[in-house]
């Protein structure tokens, strides 16, 4: 059988040389016109019996046109392929076509937008400034602006609300005020150390000597304590005392310090809205301040 089969493909593969070779000197055009042999073509003499090396002769005569990868491999190898004829075909293969590569479009690059050209505009001339009139202030009588929401610090606190007993000595205490309230920060107080009181809980303004006796007469009414008086008897005239008064007939009494009484005073005042009330003796400490004069209680 294998015999038979031998012959049949010797057979083929004559025929393919006698359809090439005929008729003289059309055989080489006719070689020349062949196309090369695709796989199914190698597979199909391999199968039919034409052996390895005839195959191997006819694709360097007239080409391949197919890759041998692993999959071509093993296809003629079960069709009859030794590593001969395998190593013939790989070297044959054409090279793999490169796919073009893309072609790009140059596109004229737009000029950048110009701005457009200025406009012609007359000139306008403005007035000049006005200078502010002058305030006829005397030098170191002007009154500090304070804010809705002020801070002041360095103040010795005397008597508040609540508080039955102060540091004499300390001076690191507070007075702010801020969203209609104004608060007293006393953090060396007994038995509280803050103490705050309502805008519209506030009836009146003290300063200076008067704001002593104002204290005074408010510890027979408990508003006091005892080492007030101590206090207040003991300090030289000049210091600088307020008392702010609160409609239940209690006070926070406290001492600012000589640098910064009038922005203490500014604070509450512009706080409160109240007047300060203060003696004619004292009253050139708060000159440009509402003041009212009062006479000195019990002088």
């Amino acid at each position: 059988m294998n015999h038979a089969k031998s012959i049949y493909g010797s057979v083929l593969a004559s025929m393919m040389f006698l359809v090439i070779a005929a008729a003289g000197p059309q055989t080489a055009r006719a070689q020349e016109a062949r196309e090369p042999l695709v796989k199914s073509e190698v597979i199909r003499l391999l199968q039919n019996g034409v052996s390895a090396d005839r195959v191997g002769a006819l694709a360097k005569q007239y080409g391949i046109a197919f890759q041998v990868n692993e999959d071509t491999e093993k296809q003629l190898r079960e069709a009859g392929a030794d590593d001969e004829l395998i190593g013939m075909l790989r070297a044959l293969a054409p090279t793999p076509k490169q796919p073009p590569a893309p072609t790009t479009v140059q596109t004229a690059k737009e000029p950048p937008a110009q701005p457009p050209p200025p406009t012609a505009t007359a000139p306008t001339k403005e007035p000049p400034d006005q200078p502010a009139p002058a305030t006829a202030t005397p030098p170191g009588n002007e009154v500090p602006s304070s804010p809705a929401e002020a801070v002041a610090t360095k103040l010795r606190v005397l008597v508040a609300p609540g508080v039955t007993k102060t540091e004499p000595k300390d001076w690191d205490n507070t007075l702010s005020t801020s969203h209609g309230k104004l608060t007293l920060s006393c953090p060396k107080c007994t038995p509280i150390q803050t103490v705050t009181v309502a805008k519209t809980d506030l009836v009146g303004l003290h300063y200076g000597q008067n704001a002593y006796h104002h204290w005074v007469t408010g510890i027979i009414t408990g508003v006091a304590s005892l080492g007030v008086g101590v206090i207040i008897g003991a300090m030289p005239h000049h210091q600088h005392f307020f008392s702010i008064d609160t409609k239940d007939g209690r006070a926070i009494g406290v001492q600012a310090d000589k640098r910064n009484y009038k922005e203490v005073a500014a604070m509450v005042q512009n706080f409160a809205g109240l007047p300060i009330q203060v003696s004619p003796k004292d009253a050139h400490f708060l000159s440009g301040f509402n003041t009212q004069i009062v006479s000195t209680p019990g002088k």
